[in-house]
């Protein structure tokens, strides 16, 4: 129907239209009902829209969608609107699950008493699961592990459940009203209990439409298509639609069908109500309106019960001009509301605490246009002749409080226009200049400038990193090895001096990569340090070896140890430590700081770490001054010609268990080829730059590879097909791998690792097969033919994160550009009172700045109240960043 009445718009011609983002890019005279589309004389097409669809200009409905590059759009119905700045908002939800603590009263603390049970994190948004903790089999389970998302629509409430051995213990719970505009802080939370009549899940999709008044009853009708759902519990299910008459006030409720047995039910129930003393009113600049809806909009209740008649959640959508025309939106299942039901009264239960930090932000983000004078005012800092001490930076550096979200911000910017090296080096120069002459101060605070060098060797170190370190954290993840050393914390059947000499062979493995890999260092990492260590012996002539204290502190210190201590944030390996593991790796990272700390007397911090001190980091100083002789040097072609060679292991995007079915390969059988049963096993997956291996069992050998090349297509299969859940598919030339995950976040995952690494390949299907060829067809289309793997329904295009983007960040630079911009509100605000005068035409310059991007965020249009959104929700909340 959309593409119809797409057709009909651009005039009939046969012409395929250009369609950006699945969305018609329409100019409505009507900001509400948004039907009489208007077109202009372009230059580009000579008025023939349907020649040139991009040329029909304006805003479809949604704030958040900026016209495509290079659209000027037309100059005669339009020019207003090219002067409005377009803007978006973007949420996003971080947070970190460390641990957990259980209490006295807690479920498993009673009932499982000696037995050690599996703990995992589970994080809910409106009762919808998006993300998930591996496990961990001990009494007080430590996660750490941190999960970034963009919210595509807006939430009632965040909640992070504690289950033991797949029971819930409880759940800590954040209203939205008190996530949004508060600041993330690390805190311990007290577990509540879990209460089942508030655990909804799953969302619906209604149509819903207003239909002109009828000449039998002279009053509009509302239309409620309630067309589908996903993410429910597997059951047959049924919907119940209620709606208040506005003139008459009666209650009308009406009941749909019962699905199929399905987590993704297809209802499709029609309700038709009456609206009453609700009239239709178009004024004269040609806007339709409905009128007689009062102070209160009505609403559409829509509830969800299975075939046993228990409710699983409800819905309110409220009815509003914007339904004069269809709409099709998803909406996110609630509970009911607490006056519902009679609390009942009970102890105060002690469940444990759960330590967590969360954070949500929302930010409305203007065209990068709009941000280049505040970006050429704080580059300007760097133009000759300028005192840096008095700059636009150097008043950021002074006051602004989140210095490593600044710096990020700031050191993405200047790196997009090849500023980055000079930026960061002049903040290091300034920092030194500050301390006077009392060089035990250099680079102890954590300053803008120390956090800017600390995410320019982020941003610009991944694989220097991944080929220095990562063949000997391989090694220690594949060995598991016991490096315990400290006599408080060994265990009884341990060996102190066989930990001992299995650490110290860590150690020197993991010295030997870093040494080796100066002649790898990258350049700009050269660069920056040959200006620091120049600017610190200029400022501290008399301090010996300053020029290697201040690289150590930041390649050492900041880089290697804590690459070392945190791999998986790093991006060095694709699962958390287990806790053997992750104590190897603390005392490797407490040696890797030793290892920067050049002017030390050899003395460790802890007695049971002087052994190490002596026997590898005092023997090996005089090579350590020389590695960081060679990476503050700029002569670096001498050096990459004696790099020694690497061999290192694919680098793995995502691995687990998962349920396959076998794909009937041949085999040979009493001298005859016969192909095998396709019958369902659990094995071990693994993915990694080369392809998809399945295993017998986690480190055994590969039982079967399907190359990157040959990945035609990774797609959801339908449920009923196998009458399993959380199904996908790997679409091969002449064959399809079915595999089923644990739950529906693990399917998100794999689904997305799976595109990610398949994505680029010109050989990628247009079209697959939602179903599987069974009985003589396919159970999707009905087509008898079982070669006929071109599909019946078109294949997912989603635009998925790199898996290179390993800090955490999915911003795209106009978000970046839009908190750096509030970082530098936030300064002009913080230091209008008691300025030094020097730093007052900075200040005049940057509150300039600021002001031109508030007018510009004033004249934006304010987006039009939705409750829905047009994502299905299994994009709904984005995807996680890093796989697992």
């Amino acid at each position: 129907q959309q593409q119809q009445q797409q057709h009909r718009l651009l005039g009939g011609d046969s012409v395929g239209v250009l369609v950006w983002s699945a969305r018609l890019y329409l100019h409505c005279e009507s900001p509400v009902n948004r039907t009489a589309v208007s077109f202009g004389t372009c230059g580009s097409c000579g008025g023939q829209p349907a020649l040139h669809a991009v040329c029909v200009v304006g805003l479809r409905d949604r704030a958040d969608m900026d016209p495509p590059a290079g659209d000027n759009g037309h100059t005669e119905d339009t020019e207003q609107d090219n002067e409005t700045p377009v803007s978006r908002r973007v949420d996003r939800l971080r947070f970190t699950l460390y641990e957990y603590k259980p209490g006295d009263d807690s479920e498993a603390a009673r009932a499982i008493g000696d037995h050690v049970p599996d703990y995992c994190c589970v994080a809910k948004l409106d009762g919808t699961e998006i993300a998930r903790t591996q496990t961990a089999q001990t009494r007080q389970p430590y996660w750490n592990e941190d999960f970034q998302f963009h919210v595509q629509s807006q939430f009632g409430a965040a909640s992070f459940y504690v289950y033991a051995d797949k029971t819930p213990v409880g759940k800590v719970f954040f209203p939205y009203d008190q996530l949004y505009g508060s600041a993330a802080s690390d805190e311990w939370c007290h577990l509540q209990a879990v209460d089942e009549r508030t655990e909804v899940t799953g969302q619906v999709r209604l149509d819903i439409s207003i239909a002109k008044p009828s000449r039998a009853s002279g009053k509009p009708t509302l239309v409620v298509n309630v067309a589908e759902g996903t993410g429910f519990a597997p059951e047959e299910l049924y919907v119940v639609v209620e709606f208040v008459d506005p003139e008459t006030k009666q209650l009308q409720r009406m009941q749909g069908k019962v699905s199929a047995r399905t987590s993704e039910p297809q209802w499709h129930s029609g309700f038709m109500f009456t609206l009453g003393n609700v009239g239709i009113d178009t004024n004269e600049s040609g806007e339709t309106t409905l009128q007689g809806l009062g102070d209160k909009a009505p609403a559409i209740k829509v509830s969800v019960f299975n075939s046993s008649n228990v409710f699983r959640g409800q819905v309110l959508a409220k009815v509003t001009s914007f339904h004069l025309q269809e709409t099709s939106e998803w909406y996110a299942m609630a509970p009911h509301p607490p006056s519902s039901f009679q609390a009942q009264s009970q102890p105060s239960l002690n469940l444990g605490a759960l330590r967590l930090k969360v954070e949500f932000t929302s930010d409305q983000v203007l065209a990068k246009t709009q941000y280049d004078p505040l970006v050429k005012l704080l580059l300007s800092s760097l133009n000759p002749g300028i005192d840096f001490a008095t700059s636009p930076v150097a008043l950021l550096a002074k006051y602004v409080k989140n210095k490593e979200a600044a710096a990020r911000c700031l050191v993405r910017v200047c790196s997009e226009h090849d500023k980055g090296v000079a930026m960061v080096s002049a903040l290091a120069d300034n920092e030194i200049q500050m301390c006077g002459e009392n060089s035990a101060t250099v680079f102890r605070g954590n300053t803008l400038a120390t956090k800017s060098i600390d995410q320019f060797m982020k941003l610009h170190g991944t694989d220097y990193l991944r080929t220095t370190l990562e063949l000997v954290l391989h090694e220690i993840f594949e060995n598991q090895p016991s490096c315990e050393i400290d006599p408080t914390r060994i265990d009884d059947n341990e060996d102190l001096d066989a930990n001992l000499a299995s650490l110290t062979y860590y150690v020197n493995r993991t010295l030997i990569a870093i040494l080796a890999s100066s002649a790898n260092c990258p350049t700009d990492f050269r660069r920056l340090f040959y200006r620091i260590q120049t600017a610190a012996t200029k400022q501290f002539p008399d301090v010996q070896g300053i020029q290697h204290v201040v690289i150590s502190a930041f390649i050492f210190l900041r880089f290697f140890a804590p690459a070392v201590m945190s791999p998986k944030l790093f991006g060095l390996t694709h699962k958390q430590p287990p806790p053997k593991i992750a104590r190897c790796l603390t005392l490797l990272s407490k040696t890797v700081q030793n290892l920067g700390n050049t002017n030390r007397d050899g003395v460790a911090k802890e007695a049971y770490m002087q052994p190490i001190n002596d026997q590898v980091v005092t023997k090996n100083r005089d090579k350590i001054v020389q590695f960081l002789e060679t990476v503050g040097s700029l002569a670096t072609q001498a050096a990459r010609q004696l790099a020694p060679k690497h061999k290192r292991p694919p680098l793995v995007f995502k691995e687990g268990y998962l349920t396959k079915r076998g794909q009937g390969r041949k085999m040979s059988l009493m001298g005859m080829s016969v192909s095998g049963l396709k019958n369902f096993k659990r094995r071990y997956f693994v993915l990694d730059e080369d392809g998809l291996t399945y295993h017998k069992d986690q480190g055994e050998d590969a039982i079967y590879r399907v190359r990157t090349e040959i990945m035609l297509a990774v797609e959801k299969v339908d449920e009923s097909t196998f009458g399993m859940p959380f199904m996908f598919q790997v679409v091969q030339p002449d064959s399809v791998l079915y595999m089923a995950a644990e739950n529906a976040p693990d399917q998100r995952e794999w689904l997305s690792a799976l595109r990610q690494v398949s994505r680029a390949k010109a050989m990628q299907r247009e079209q697959f097969h939602p179903g599987a060829f069974l009985g003589g067809q396919w159970t999707c289309c009905k087509v008898k033919s079982e070669t006929s793997l071109v599909g019946c329904k078109r294949c997912t295009r989603e635009t998925s994160e790199s898996f290179s983007r390993i800090w955490g960040e999915i911003d795209d630079d106009c978000l970046v550009l839009q908190q750096l911009s509030a970082f530098c509100e936030a300064v002009v605000a913080a230091s209008a009172d008691g300025l030094d005068e020097a730093m007052r035409p900075a200040w005049e310059d940057m509150n300039r700045a600021c002001q031109e991007l508030k007018v510009a965020h004033a004249a934006c249009r304010s987006p039009l109240a939705r409750q829905g959104s047009r994502q299905r929700p299994h994009t709904m909340y984005g995807a996680p960043l890093k796989p697992g």
